[in-house]
């Protein structure tokens, strides 16, 4: 919401190395080919609303998107050593029987969440303000959907202003899984 990030303290860092990262949330028309459109048609039925391929794809847990990551690293043309996880059932489980991905190789080529340090480098675009786009909290809504201006739901990903550096929905609409 306006006004309740401005007074958190900037601190400068370098990453070590070059990311990429998408330049919008990823939509239930890239999800549906990886699940089949499972995920999508429970949610449609469960809330009855049309998920459009235009919206966010939301109910997704942190394995589920490691697990996009490494069925999208191949289909980006990568090699088996370009994965930057562990294949899923080779791995430990915790308690609750989730794997643990106690190693991620972070510059090994392929497809992966970012870290919490990546994700607020992007964010910010080289800014130290207290938003991407500046420090004045009444234009939030020409660039981030939030519970003010959302009507309590996501909306299609890049319909607002992007970042100065392309980037669409950082602050708002729906969450981002970090690898960290």
């Amino acid at each position: 919401p306006p006004g309740t990030n401005r007074d958190l303290p900037f601190q400068e860092f370098e990453l070590g190395q070059t990311v990429a990262i998408a330049d919008r949330e990823l939509t239930w028309k890239q999800w549906s080919l990886f699940d089949q459109g499972f995920k999508r048609t429970n949610w449609t039925r469960q809330f009855k609303r049309n998920l459009t391929d235009n919206d966010p794809a939301f109910g997704i847990n942190w394995y589920e998107a490691v697990d996009f990551c490494r069925w999208l690293t191949p289909m980006m043309g990568l090699p088996e050593r370009a994965h930057c996880y562990d294949q899923r059932p080779n791995l430990p489980r915790d308690a609750d029987g989730q794997p643990r991905y106690e190693r991620v190789s972070l510059d090994a080529g392929g497809v992966r969440l970012p870290t919490s340090f990546e994700w607020e480098v992007a964010c910010r675009g080289g800014t130290t303000t207290g938003y991407p786009h500046g420090s004045d909290p009444g234009i939030l809504g020409a660039y981030s959907w939030y519970q003010d201006d959302s009507n309590e739901w996501s909306h299609p990903v890049a319909q607002l202003r992007p970042s100065h550096i392309g980037l669409y929905d950082m602050l708002g609409n729906l969450s981002e899984w970090c690898q960290d």
